[in-house]
């Protein structure tokens, strides 16, 4: 099996937004996780399905134009891989396993199951019904705790079956503030009130909830957990299939101000399928730029008046 994923080569990265707030407890430098994880559902969540990805570009590489136009750092070598059988062979692959391995380790429903089952290898964009075989990202990102020195927000996000192919991942958020007065100062992230959780899954009776490390190139306007997609645990693949990020940031001089006026965060979710891993930086404002093969498929803000 490792063979098998190690082989795929597809890269798909989703920048997966929303706009809607939402309301944590939050008190000495400690977030209360229980209150929040109830909390989660109310976020509006963006979704990305890996069958759009795949048909889109394979329907762009038919004009060099197109597919020059779409926002993707692709090679040749990736997009060789998206437009051959390897995808189809994944799902025939899938279709030989029992019901039972389907349902407990790749999380699919008996419809999706059903729907597998018939499938004869054809292409996916001429098997439509395919769609609800493959994966689907739900992403949110909403706020946390806000005041004139201090901002956390959230980025939350989730698989609902185990996609085509995993290798690693990042989670980041980045950040801008205007301040009092159109004055400048720094918001500073930091690293002792925040943190980041992936839950690794087998079966439902067998997860792992393990920390992502932070890494970023500029800790005045970003922070990105960076984790493997895929862990192996005792001879068994593990996928990492939900996470959440709680990045937390200060106000550099928060004695003379000036105090912050309006911060804007950004969220971004990177799939890296191709390599073992890329990179990740922040040049500046709510930007967040990756390496490597991926696609953003979209960006989208939330805005925190103090």
């Amino acid at each position: 099996m490792k063979k098998r994923l190690i082989a795929l080569c597809m890269s798909l990265a989703f920048s997966l937004m929303v706009f809607s707030p939402v309301a944590a407890v939050y008190t000495q430098g400690e977030v209360f996780t229980d209150e929040l994880e109830q909390t989660l559902p109310l976020l509006e969540k963006d979704t990305m399905n890996e069958y759009d990805c795949i048909v889109e570009i394979r329907n762009a590489s038919k004009n060099p134009s197109t597919l020059s136009s779409l926002d993707t750092n692709l090679d040749e070598e990736e997009i060789e891989y998206i437009t051959s059988d390897a995808i189809e062979s994944e799902l025939l692959y899938r279709a030989s396993l029992s019901t039972e391995v389907l349902k407990d380790q790749y999380c699919y429903s008996d419809e999706a199951i059903a729907i597998l089952k018939s499938y004869d290898g054809a292409r996916l964009e001429n098997a439509p019904e395919m769609r609800a075989v493959t994966a689907t990202l739900s992403a949110a990102l909403g706020e946390l705790v806000k005041s004139k020195t201090r901002v956390g927000v959230l980025y939350t996000w989730s698989w609902d079956v185990r996609p085509l192919v995993r290798w690693s991942d990042y989670a980041a958020v980045s950040w801008d503030g205007t301040y009092e007065n159109g004055g400048s100062n720094d918001m500073a992230f930091d690293p002792y009130t925040s943190f980041s959780n992936v839950n690794y899954y087998y079966t439902d009776a067998n997860q792992k909830q393990l920390k992502a490390e932070f890494t970023s190139d500029n800790w005045y306007n970003g922070a990105a957990a960076s984790f493997a997609a895929e862990k192996t645990i005792n001879a068994w693949y593990y996928w990492a299939k939900y996470g959440t990020v709680y990045v937390y940031v200060n106000l550099v001089n928060q004695d003379s101000g000036p105090l912050l006026y309006q911060l804007t965060a950004h969220g971004e979710f990177a799939h890296y399928t191709a390599t073992p891993t890329g990179s990740v930086s922040f040049p500046g404002g709510a930007s967040i730029s990756f390496t490597g093969g991926l696609s953003v498929l979209g960006s989208r803000n939330i805005y925190i008046n103090p």
